[in-house]
């Protein structure tokens, strides 16, 4: 009884001294969770993707470039495939027709004609790859007003939180985590009032039973001496 009665003050004492670090803490904490909860707030609102700050950026720049991006590509396809005479595809079309005449009566030119026939297969590509290029060109102000807006939100967001600006994602993570932890210890302060009435009951019950057997030893040793 003895044991119980030590062990069911132990429960009691340890609830009792958590509730009070508690309580300590309650008035730092309530000041941190309504900051958490603002930041989680307008973080939530930004609702900013994994990769978007790069996204967001590529695109400003073809954006603000348009015009250069345009004159720039087509010039480059002009001078590759476009012109009507002296173009690369032309000069090279030209040249593999003479080598591959040439490569019939001198075997040793082969591979020459091989390696142009592969320099015609990646000029190819890269024209291709050029005439992409120039279909993703958009000379749009209004998006380009929207992306840099965008850009203005994400940059004054990051600023305020000393952040970088493609952590603000993680970041918002993190606050929700912490502000999860706090709800869950305000959770685990209402719940500690029932539980230390049920610890201390048992401790009064375990009290009460070793009160008790004590009187019956007392009278028992009262009558072995009588």
């Amino acid at each position: 009884l003895l044991q119980a009665v030590a062990t069911a003050h132990a429960a009691w004492s340890g609830l009792q001294a958590e509730r009070e670090a508690l309580l300590e803490a309650s008035r730092e904490r309530e000041a941190r969770e309504e900051l958490l909860r603002y930041q989680v707030q307008e973080l939530a609102a930004l609702d900013l993707q994994p990769g978007e700050v790069e996204a967001l950026e590529q695109e400003h720049r073809r954006l603000a470039h348009a015009s250069h991006l345009g004159q720039g590509l087509a010039a480059a396809l002009e001078r590759l495939h476009d012109a009507d005479e002296g173009s690369a595809h032309s000069l090279l079309a030209g040249s593999l027709r003479e080598l591959r005449e040439l490569a019939g009566i001198d075997a040793a030119l082969q591979p020459a004609v091989e390696a142009l026939e592969q320099a015609g297969i990646q000029l190819a590509e890269a024209i291709s790859q050029l005439r992409d290029g120039q279909g993703r060109i958009e000379d749009d102000p209004r998006r380009l007003a929207a992306v840099e807006a965008r850009m203005a939100a994400v940059r004054e967001l990051a600023r305020k939180h000393r952040s970088e600006p493609e952590a603000l994602p993680t970041l918002l993570g993190q606050l929700q985590a912490e502000l999860d932890a706090l709800d869950a210890s305000e959770e685990r302060l209402r719940s500690m009032d029932a539980e230390l009435a049920r610890r201390r009951k048992a401790l009064e019950a375990a009290a009460d039973a070793l009160g008790k057997a004590r009187q019956q030893a007392a009278g028992r040793l009262a009558e072995a001496v009588s």
